[in-house]
């Protein structure tokens, strides 16, 4: 498998920055880092991008069309506004052990 040159160039950077942070004397562990979606820098991803800018301005205009007749809010996104019904149930949530100190458990021996 070919690497691109990009991929060289972040080896390479990756390879000098562990050789200027290297002290002799202490001990070094492997460690995994993964890196994904990298972008050039400048560049930002569109969160809510749609595959079809085209399409996506026409429901836009739609969607605002029937709430400027209708009212604010009358067709929303499937994913906001969504209102549940039922919560978990308490008694079978775990115990915060590492978090609340008032739910450690406590061993007593005579």
């Amino acid at each position: 498998m070919e690497l691109t040159s990009e991929a060289r160039d972040l080896i390479r950077h990756a390879t000098e920055l562990g050789r200027a942070i290297w002290l002799p004397g202490y001990r070094y562990f492997k460690a995994g880092v993964i890196l994904s979606d990298l972008r050039p820098a400048g560049s930002q991803g569109l969160m809510f991008a749609s595959r079809n800018p085209v399409q996506s301005a026409t429901v836009m205009a739609a969607l605002d069309a029937v709430n400027a007749r209708f009212g604010s809010g009358t067709l929303r996104p499937g994913s906001t506004g969504l209102k549940r019904s039922w919560s978990p149930r308490r008694s079978l949530l775990s115990a915060r052990y590492t978090t609340r100190l008032e739910e450690i458990v406590e061993a007593r021996s005579w």
